[in-house]
């Protein structure tokens, strides 16, 4: 009775058609096709173009039921590619169906991963009219890979004369799903180390422009040296604009919200194509992008210790980063247990950290403040560090008299940080033994 209640009810409706919405005659149509009423279900698909882009994402799993990839192919044919007319001498390309609807057309036929797909997903990227649809196909063709996806964005990115390339960027960041695969962490790896590289006489000239520029001046030899005509102009004809460090932030929080992602390969792997390009890092970049990562502890042990020798290796006088890099840089050495280098390291951060030349709106994400009611502090726990480090270094090489008498420096740099007090406390009773 259900059945023959709504084969009425379309009847009445296509009666009154003038005067009902047609928002009501898709509901029929949709329980209709629920039913398998192929008619109802053929109707559904000729109504795509008047559907409410609501609707038809309710409707994907009845539509789902009867229509096949190559029913969906010639959809996109049809409501996605539109079709040409000549127009004078021109040929124009007529779509029937609304871009809020194309777009959920899009988002529907990627979720089905629809063999064959790419090409139309391809077009729609590169020439579609509406920035929506635009960006639902540059996420279909991220998720699915599609061939040769990756280097034709580098070859966009890498090409100067476009004027777009921060957009294109943002959008691809944007359109990145997760998890992450490793072809995508390979992109995000370039985006940070490579791409700002590829006019590396306008990051040059950013980094001396916000900075006195003498490392870099000092640095630049030999190939270097061919760029420097350009670094020192003012003349914004004749200069390539510089990427913008906006991007670092949506790269980090891509990363931080994939809890399984393991980018050290994808970044090691670009850093260590620089090459000569090494003498134009930037260390406000590298350090920003440092301090993005650093808010979850298994990124931060990931991709730390790589940056933070960048960071050092760049030739940017700026000095605001190397104290985080130098900290970054002590804890690997430490955990890795090669305490000599460890207790060097940490004596040239606390140094770097105790002369304020860490802003705290930077140092926080490094070190901990002080409280003592809860019985830490920061410094205090830097400061011991290195002198901790130099106890099990001597105690490892057998030198305990000398071993003892720097324990007894630690405990005096160690006073208001309980955990590196108890600590100083168990080495104390096993030098003792």
């Amino acid at each position: 009775w259900h059945y023959e209640f709504l084969l009425q009810q379309r009847e009445h409706i296509l009666e009154r058609m003038a005067t009902t919405s047609r928002a009501e005659y898709h509901r029929v149509l949709i329980a209709l096709a629920k039913l398998g009423d192929r008619g109802a279900q053929q109707s559904l698909v000729e109504e795509i173009p008047t559907i409410d882009p609501v609707e038809l994402r309710e409707s994907r799993d009845v539509l789902a039921q009867f229509c096949t990839d190559d029913d969906l192919l010639n959809l996109a044919q049809e409501y996605l590619l539109g079709h040409r007319v000549r127009v004078g001498s021109d040929l124009k390309i007529v779509l029937e169906i609304d871009d809020d609807r194309r777009a959920e057309l899009v988002e529907w036929l990627i979720d089905r991963d629809v063999e064959g797909l790419d090409p139309v997903l391809a077009e729609l990227w590169e020439n579609d009219e509406s920035y929506e649809v635009r960006l639902v196909a540059l996420r279909g063709l991220l998720a699915r890979e599609s061939s040769g996806l990756y280097d034709q964005l580098v070859d966009h990115l890498d090409d100067p004369r476009r004027t777009d390339r921060e957009q294109l960027a943002f959008e691809v960041v944007g359109s990145m799903s997760i998890p992450l695969s490793a072809r995508a962490m390979e992109l995000l790896a370039y985006l940070v180390l490579r791409w700002p590289l590829s006019e590396p006489g306008s990051e040059v000239r950013m980094a001396m422009e916000e900075g006195s520029g003498q490392g870099f001046d000092a640095d630049l030899t030999g190939e270097s040296r061919r760029f420097l005509p350009t670094i020192g102009t003012r003349d914004p004809t004749t200069r390539v604009a510089a990427i913008d460090y906006s991007l670092l932030t949506p790269v980090a929080n891509l990363l931080r919200r994939d809890e399984a992602a393991r980018p050290r390969q994808a970044f090691a792997s670009v850093a260590e194509e620089l090459g000569d390009l090494r003498y134009a890092l930037n260390r406000r970049r590298l350090g920003q992008f440092l301090t993005g990562s650093h808010r979850r502890a298994d990124l931060a042990s990931e991709l730390g210790p790589l940056l933070a020798r960048l960071i050092l290796e760049s030739p940017d006088d700026r000095e605001r980063y190397l104290g985080p890099a130098k900290l970054v840089l002590a804890r690997d050495a430490e955990a890795r247990g090669e305490f000599l280098a460890a207790a060097e390291l940490f004596e040239a951060a606390q140094r770097e950290f105790s002369r304020e030349k860490v802003p705290s709106i930077i140092g926080r994400w490094f070190l901990d403040g002080a409280d003592p009611v809860e019985g830490y502090h920061g410094l205090a726990a830097l400061a011991a560090r290195g002198p901790i480090c130099r106890v099990r270094a001597l105690a490892a090489s057998g030198e305990l008299d000398a071993a003892r008498r720097m324990l007894v420096r630690a405990s005096d740099l160690a006073e208001g940080d309980r955990a590196s007090t108890e600590e100083i406390t168990t080495l104390r009773r096993a030098l003792q033994r």
